[in-house]
C-alpha cells in the first residue's frame, strides 16, 4: 500500500502516527513504533470509521454538532489507487430550533476524482474530472492533509505503556498555544471563545498485537487555571473525535454513488478547494505582495452608484515580527493602513488614527482582504480551463449570508459568481479576477426596492 500511503493522509492524525514511527525520541515504545510504520506499510488496504462530538454554547443554548463518516484506501484489481471518504455532520440547539444535517463525499477512483456535497436545504454538489495520481499528490499536500511531524511532538507530555491483553497505547499532550493553533488549524483567542484559560490536545494512540493502529482518539482539553473565574461546569464546551481501523487487506472498495454518468463533468474538480487553499498558503508566508482593482456598482430602483478602489499591499516579517502597509484609493482619495508591533495606523483625510490589534487578527485581514467574495468550494457547479494555465470557476446557488449585502432588512432573491485563476507556466498561483453578481431588495423606511450589486475585483501577486 506505499503507493497509497504516498497518496494520501486519511487524517493528520494517522500521519502523524506514521511520522512518529520513524522517530527516535522516545526510547521504549522506539521498535513498537518502527514495526507499526512498516506493518501498515505493507498492507494492501484498511478501512477506517470515525465518530466526532462537538457541544458549545451560544448565548447559554447548547449547540450540539456530531460527525460520522468512513474512510478507505486500497488498490484496485488493475493497482490503481483508490480512496473514499464520506463525512456527515448534524447540528442541533432546540432553543434556536435548528436542526441541520450536511453530506460530504470525496473519492478517487479509477483515474477520476469525484466530490459531493449535500445540504439540508436540498441543495446538492456534484463533481468529476480526470486526475492524475500526481495532481491528486499536490492537492492533498496542498490542502495540509500531511502531519508536520515537528509540530505533533512538540509537546510536554509523552506517554507509552504495553497493555495486558497486549496492546500498546501512545498518549501525547502538553502543546503550547501557537503549537496547538498550526495543529487544529485555529486562530488565536478560541481558548478565550470558549471561557478557558487555555486549550490542550490529547491523543491517545492505540496499537494491537500484529503492530496495527488499531484506534485513535482526540480530545480537546479546555484548561481553567483562575480560581477567580466562574466556571459553569454543566455548559463547558466539548470536542472528541475517534477513529477505528479495521478490515485490513480486506477493506471494500464502494462504488456506489461514483458513476460518473450521475456527476457533471468539469474540467479540474480539484480547482474550488485550491483557489481557497492557496490563498491561504500565500496569506500565511514569510513575506508578500499583491494589488487589488476593484469596480462596485450598486443599482437601487434604476438609479446606479459606481466606486472605484486600488489597494497596493506589502505584508510578512519584519524585525523578527509581523507587519503589512496597505495604501488604498477610494475613488480618488488616498489611505494609508499600517500595522506593526501590535498597533495598526490609519490615516485618512490627513487624520491619523491608531488602534490595539493582535497579530493574529492582522494575519486574519490580510487574509480576507485576499479572499473577498470567494465562496466556498461547495457552490461550485462549473469548472472550465481557458487559455494558457488558468481555469474559471462558477459558484451558483449561493447562500442565504449575501443578504448582508443588502444591509438590514435586506432580502436576498439570488446570483452567481464566476472567478478566474491564474497560474504561471510552472503551477505558481499568480492570482486571481472574479465577478459577483447579486439580486435583492433594500428595505428603506419608504418600502423595499429592487437592487443589483455587481462586484468585479482583481488580485495580482507582485
Amino acid at each position: 500500500m506505499k503507493n497509497i500511503k504516498r497518496l494520501f493522509a486519511v487524517t493528520i492524525i494517522l500521519a502523524t502516527l506514521l511520522s512518529l514511527a520513524s522517530c527516535r525520541w522516545i526510547g521504549g515504545p522506539e521498535d513498537a513504533l518502527k514495526a507499526v510504520e512498516e506493518r501498515m506499510e505493507s498492507l494492501d488496504s484498511y478501512e477506517a470509521d470515525m465518530e466526532g462530538l462537538l457541544v458549545y454554547y451560544v448565548r447559554g443554548c447548547r449547540v450540539e454538532t456530531t460527525l460520522t463518516g468512513k474512510t478507505i484506501e486500497a488498490e484496485t484489481q488493475s493497482e490503481q489507487p483508490y480512496f473514499y471518504q464520506l463525512t456527515e455532520t448534524k447540528t442541533k440547539c432546540k432553543e434556536l430550533s435548528v436542526n441541520e444535517s450536511t453530506s460530504q463525499m470525496e473519492a478517487y477512483y479509477q483515474g477520476n476524482y469525484f466530490i459531493s456535497s449535500r445540504e439540508g436545504d436540498g441543495r446538492v454538489q456534484k463533481l468529476y474530472s480526470a486526475a492524475t495520481v500526481d495532481q491528486v499528490v499536490s492537492y492533498f499536500d496542498l490542502r495540509g492533509n500531511r502531519a508536520d511531524f515537528s509540530l505533533m511532538v512538540s509537546c510536554g507530555e509523552k506517554t507509552y505503556q504495553k497493555n495486558d491483553d497486549g496492546t500498546s497505547t501512545l498518549i501525547l499532550k502538553g502543546y503550547d498555544e501557537k503549537t496547538l493553533n498550526k495543529l487544529l488549524g485555529m486562530d488565536e483567542g478560541v481558548a478565550e471563545l470558549l471561557n478557558a484559560d487555555r486549550l490542550d490536545l490529547e491523543l491517545t494512540m492505540v496499537i494491537d498485537r500484529a503492530f496495527r493502529l488499531s484506534h485513535l482518539t482526540m480530545k480537546l482539553l479546555l484548561i481553567h487555571e483562575d480560581p477567580e473565574k466562574p466556571v459553569e461546569k454543566d455548559k463547558i464546551p466539548e470536542m472528541t473525535i475517534t477513529i477505528t481501523f479495521g478490515k485490513f487487506n480486506e477493506a471494500t472498495i464502494v462504488t456506489d454513488g461514483l458513476n460518473v454518468e450521475d456527476y457533471k463533468q468539469v474540467d479540474d474538480a480539484l480547482q474550488p478547494v485550491s483557489l481557497v487553499q492557496n490563498i491561504k498558503s500565500y496569506a500565511d508566508s514569510a513575506e508578500g505582495h499583491f494589488t487589488i482593482k476593484s469596480v462596485q456598482n450598486v443599482t437601487v430602483a434604476g438609479q446606479i452608484t459606481k466606486s472605484v478602489e486600488t489597494n497596493d499591499v506589502v505584508f510578512g516579517m519584519r524585525d523578527g515580527s509581523y507587519f503589512y502597509d496597505i495604501e488604498a484609493d477610494i475613488s480618488g482619495k488616498i489611505m494609508t493602513i499600517s500595522y506593526a508591533n501590535g498597533k495598526q495606523t490609519t490615516i485618512f483625510n490627513s487624520e491619523k488614527t491608531e488602534a490595539d490589534l493582535k497579530e493574529a487578527d492582522a494575519k486574519k485581514g490580510i487574509l480576507n482582504l485576499m479572499l473577498l467574495t470567494i465562496q466556498d468550494a461547495k457552490y461550485a457547479t462549473d469548472v472550465v480551463q481557458k487559455e494558457g494555465n488558468s481555469y474559471r470557476i462558477t459558484y451558483s446557488d449561493l447562500p442565504k449570508s449575501m443578504e448582508g449585502y443588502f444591509g438590514e432588512g435586506g432580502i436576498f432573491s439570488g446570483g452567481k459568481q464566476t472567478v478566474t485563476v491564474n497560474y504561471s507556466e510552472t503551477g505558481a498561483f499568480e492570482g486571481y479576477s472574479a465577478v459577483l453578481d447579486i439580486n435583492g431588495y433594500v428595505q428603506t423606511k419608504n418600502g423595499a426596492y429592487q437592487t443589483n450589486i455587481r462586484i468585479e475585483y482583481e488580485i495580482t501577486i507582485l
